[in-house]
């Protein structure tokens, strides 16, 4: 059976930012402080917090009992736990997956305006993602260029490589909203918020996902 990757879209409160913060630990919390603006500051709390409260009812464990063990390139992981897991944050939103028994990455970006998006793919995108973006009417490339990106980082973050790996090695979008398969991956578009995009990346062959309400 295909695994079941569960998704919890966050949206990021300022009246949430107490209650998260009370989750956190005291390293945690010290990092937080070194923000210099509150927006910034609001949403790593509220990322923290939420990923923990996640973790922490998928494993029986208060959130401050979660602890960390961090992989040779940063990506984080839990010791004896077989549970993957992954967190992005743009603007209002903290999407957290998870997936029981393999490997999950997830990004969410906001749609932004831009004229260097085919010189990006050129330099970042492999060579049937760049001939995929030439192919986009110019009304639809914000959308586009969005829509591979998000897959694109989800799939490195999956790896554990973020951008430590090869950006142009993989092909995780084509020009349409069809999942790709690479090796032992499913690479996929999920619907996001207006004026949002996301992707995910699960060490699968076949992907459920299941989106779960949000609450403390």
């Amino acid at each position: 059976m295909a695994p079941l990757v569960q998704l919890w879209p966050v949206r990021v409160y300022e009246s949430d930012f107490e209650l998260a913060c009370g989750l956190l630990t005291a390293t945690e919390l010290a990092r937080n402080e070194k923000f210099r603006n509150r927006p910034d500051r609001l949403r790593h709390a509220i990322a923290r917090g939420a990923l923990r409260t996640v973790l922490g009812k998928k494993l029986g464990a208060h959130p401050q009992e979660i602890h960390f063990e961090i992989g040779p390139h940063g990506k984080p992981g839990i010791a004896g736990a077989r549970m993957g897991f992954n967190l992005s944050h743009a603007g209002d939103w903290v999407w957290i997956a998870s997936a029981d028994g393999c490997d999950v990455g997830v990004d969410i970006e906001r749609i932004r305006a831009g004229s260097a998006k085919a010189e990006i793919i050129r330099r970042f995108g492999s060579p049937e993602e760049y001939a995929s973006f030439g192919l986009i009417p110019a009304e639809d490339r914000d959308l586009a260029f969005f829509a591979w990106w998000t897959r694109k980082e989800a799939y490195l973050k999956g790896l554990g490589c973020g951008i430590m790996g090869d950006p142009r090695a993989s092909t995780v979008w084509t020009g349409t909203g069809e999942a790709k398969v690479i090796e032992d991956w499913t690479v996929l578009s999920l619907e996001a918020p207006f004026g949002y995009s996301g992707g995910l990346a699960v060490k699968a062959a076949t992907v459920r996902v299941e989106v779960c309400g949000w609450s403390w």
